[in-house]
């Protein structure tokens, strides 16, 4: 069993086994705990056909590569519907394409622009407002942030060592025993700028889907 499915059912038995509706007893402010998100990037056009098309001359092409992030994370509530936090994350990123040409009938592959997966991990600092609709253990969210992103490592010459995005998303979330809160949000994710012009970069969309198991200080 991979690590990605160890994490996914991990965190949703213990969504299953906490599930009870109920008002929240205190008021804690702060939240400190871990998270974890699964993400799909969409590349913009290389040159080249992105991951998800179909391509005749690779027979990797058109895999669903989904990506891994995870990191910890600290909330603040400012009231009891509006929180604001920050966090630090490790995420890597691939990316997969090869290049043809197609002439009436005839399709031409060139295996000087087929490459291997190009792969990237990132140092990640969100900063995000988080508001709550309710008041209940049993909650709905939309959250808005951005996300400082770290260069650490890269197979291919073609990212950003600096870079930021912005980032919303919808989500749920539940207070067990007003000490820990588990939350799943889903996300969708742009680039908004790159800070190193001497970089032909990609700038994906990403589309993700986050846990993030909190335990809630309560208030004196």
């Amino acid at each position: 069993m991979t690590q990605i499915m160890k994490t996914i059912i991990f965190n949703f038995c213990l969504i299953v086994v906490s599930i009870s509706f109920g008002q929240t007893e205190d008021f804690g402010r702060w939240k400190f705990g871990t998270s974890t998100s699964f993400n799909k990037n969409y590349y913009g056009d290389f040159g080249a056909n992105e991951v998800g098309s179909t391509s005749p001359c690779s027979p990797d092409w058109g895999l669903n590569r989904i990506d891994l992030t995870t990191g910890i994370i600290g909330q603040y509530a400012l009231t009891r519907k509006l929180e604001i936090g920050m966090g630090i994350s490790y995420s890597r990123k691939s990316h997969m394409y090869d290049y043809y040409e197609i002439h009436g009938n005839n399709i031409f592959c060139s295996s000087l622009f087929y490459y291997p997966p190009i792969k990237f991990s990132y140092l990640e600092i969100p900063v995000f407002a988080r508001y709550n609709f309710l008041k209940t253990k049993l909650n709905f969210h939309v959250e808005l942030g951005v996300i400082t992103e770290f260069l650490l490592e890269e197979t291919y010459y073609y990212n950003s060592k600096f870079s930021l995005s912005g980032q919303a998303g919808l989500g749920i979330s539940y207070t067990i025993f007003d000490a820990l809160n588990i939350s799943a949000t889903a996300y969708f994710k742009r680039k908004l700028a790159n800070f190193d012009k001497l970089r032909d970069v990609f700038n994906p969309n990403t589309v993700s889907v986050e846990l993030r198991v909190a335990y809630i200080l309560k208030s004196n």
